[in-house]
């Protein structure tokens, strides 16, 4: 073998692998930034078979910023948010492509709230929802400070919350 292509497969193997180094890093943006955490090695495959560049991935990231967000809103509102897709599932859908529709879902309110913490009570009973009896305004207070507490309350399961409460006080 000559000097020549061993340095020329050796610069390819480089290549290669300083390419999925930035690929992983861009993953890892992208894992990091979804709100499901689930099935990373499945993910991962199909975060390789789409291989975006910087791009794109801006765009994936900030269509999840935008659903995060939407979704919110949608629960402040009193609204049904269904779960997070699969992640995997969400990359192989192209669900960054999908259509952000947000006036047809807040109607402008009469009198704005001083600020959204003062809706959560509405959030939590939309969490909840489907629960009998529904909760009273003491668990609504004692949910709320559950709330208050949490990194990230959307990803808590606040039927099991209510029912663990209800249990506690019997």
């Amino acid at each position: 073998m000559s000097a020549r292509s061993s340095s020329s497969s050796s610069s390819s193997i480089s290549s290669s692998s300083s390419e999925k180094e930035i690929l992983r890093a861009r993953f890892q943006k992208f894992y990091s930034a979804y709100p499901v955490k689930l099935a990373p090695g499945k993910v991962e495959r199909e975060f390789e078979k789409l291989a975006p560049d910087d791009g794109l991935l801006e765009k994936i990231l900030s269509a999840i910023k935008q659903q995060i967000e939407l979704r919110r809103g949608v629960l402040i509102n009193g609204g049904f948010v269904p779960e997070w897709p699969n992640p995997a599932n969400w990359l192989s859908d192209r669900r960054w492509e999908d259509e952000i529709v947000t006036q047809s879902l807040f109607p402008p309110a009469e009198s704005p709230p001083p600020d959204n913490r003062s809706l959560l009570p509405y959030a939590i009973i939309a969490r909840v929802n489907g629960i009998n009896p529904p909760p009273n305004e003491d668990e609504i207070g004692v949910l709320k400070a559950l709330w208050d507490g949490q990194s990230d309350p959307y990803q808590v399961d606040w039927k099991v919350k209510l029912i663990e409460l209800r249990k506690a006080n019997k």
